[in-house]
């Protein structure tokens, strides 16, 4: 017997972390807004609905040539969406990209306000807590000198007039001492992380929430690449593949038959 909050049906509607679907919901909440009532029990305000909308948006890359879409590419091209999206999904449960890692990103913003409480606010609190920690969370953009996709979020944030939370404001302090220290600028997931832990989500709350946000962009080339499906995806050409090891073993049987 399962004992559960999450809902029951019932006839005629369903009820949901207390609400009712059709009564309640349908009409009242955005499909991402649907998500965080899903993953919480919590309905978020409609402008906090509009904000992970544009998140999910600013996170948006559609680039088929880099991972993990190359992997829903490849898997869409033995010509199935969505097995392929499913595969590209399983990425995000990884520990350099996707859920797990806005989780890792938004505790260690939890972990350095509470080390701010108990020391001095200051940058020299901030910059001993990033030398105490081999791994940053939330850094890095490869061959490029800024994370475009943050920069697209807080142009979002600008025209709304969104005022910056407690969490965004310690995030630009932090992020700011570590790209004096280490010289890396802020990603997409330790933006996510910190818009996040201002609309009220924890951290294990927030993997999920991360890997709703870039199920577009796997989406897209699941279906796309079930219609392009190029053949070099399913198998690689001739002169690019190298055996090495021992030769093929020849039968007793025909070795005495040649002689």
């Amino acid at each position: 017997m399962i004992r559960t909050k999450v809902g029951r049906a019932g006839f005629g509607d369903y009820d949901h972390f207390g609400l009712r679907v059709f009564r309640d919901l349908a009409g009242r909440t955005s499909y991402l807004g649907l998500i965080a009532f899903a993953i919480t029990g919590r309905r978020l305000h409609p402008e906090d609905e509009d904000l992970l909308d544009d998140l999910a948006v600013s996170s948006h890359v559609p680039e088929p040539r880099v991972w993990p879409m190359k992997l829903a590419r490849v898997a869409a091209s033995l010509g199935r969406s969505m097995p392929a999206f499913l595969c590209g999904c399983v990425v995000l449960d990884s520990d350099v990209l996707g859920g797990r890692v806005a989780e890792d990103a938004a505790a260690m913003l939890v972990a350095l306000r509470e080390h701010l409480s108990a020391v001095a606010d200051d940058d020299a609190s901030i910059l001993a807590f990033v030398d105490g920690h081999k791994r940053l969370v939330g850094f890095g953009v490869p061959f490029r000198p800024i994370d475009e996709r943050v920069a697209a979020f807080r142009a979002c944030l600008e025209r709304r007039g969104r005022q910056p939370g407690p969490y965004w404001l310690l995030a630009e302090r932090f992020w700011r001492v570590v790209k004096e220290r280490h010289g890396v600028e802020v990603n997409i997931i330790g933006a996510a992380s910190a818009i996040c832990l201002d609309l009220g989500f924890r951290p294990r709350e927030i993997a999920p929430v991360a890997a709703m946000l870039l199920q577009p962009t796997l989406l897209a080339n699941a279906v796309a690449g079930v219609v392009e499906s190029p053949e070099e995806l399913r198998c690689l050409p001739v002169d690019a593949v190298r055996y090495v090891g021992p030769a093929p073993r020849q039968s007793p049987r025909k070795l005495i038959a040649n002689e």
